[in-house]
């Protein structure tokens, strides 16, 4: 697979994960982040396991990504970062955020082993 239609591919998987996030869907959440995996979001630090049962309490009411930049560090790991800016009633999850996040294919199957964001508190 050719970097660019890996990129495209990791940039879709990461909206999907946003989407899960946004709908409050743990269980897809669960699908797309492995239960290991480092989640340092909003100046906490969580495994993936962990955060997935706390997306189920989320209720995001708009969120665009945009600013994409994919490194593809080998075949099987992919660094994506971008930005996101949220709406949402809770003020700990609303902003502008630029967020990093790690996925490696393991047997086909592709999963966030790392993600973390920081607040453009000027944004």
């Amino acid at each position: 697979m050719k970097d660019i239609s890996l990129q495209e591919k990791v940039i879709g998987m990461e909206k999907k994960m946003w989407e899960a996030f946004a709908s409050g869907n743990s269980a897809s959440f669960g699908e797309i982040v492995s239960a290991d995996a480092m989640m340092i979001c909003g100046g906490f630090k969580e495994i993936g396991a962990e955060y997935a049962r706390i997306v189920e309490n989320v209720n995001i009411s708009n969120y665009e990504l945009s600013e994409f930049d994919v490194k593809v560090i080998n075949p099987n790991v992919v660094l994506t970062n971008y930005i996101v800016k949220v709406d949402c009633q809770d003020y700990t999850l609303a902003g502008t955020f630029r967020v990093s996040s790690l996925w490696i294919n393991e047997d086909g199957n592709w999963k966030v082993v790392f993600n973390q964001d920081s607040n453009l508190v000027s944004q």
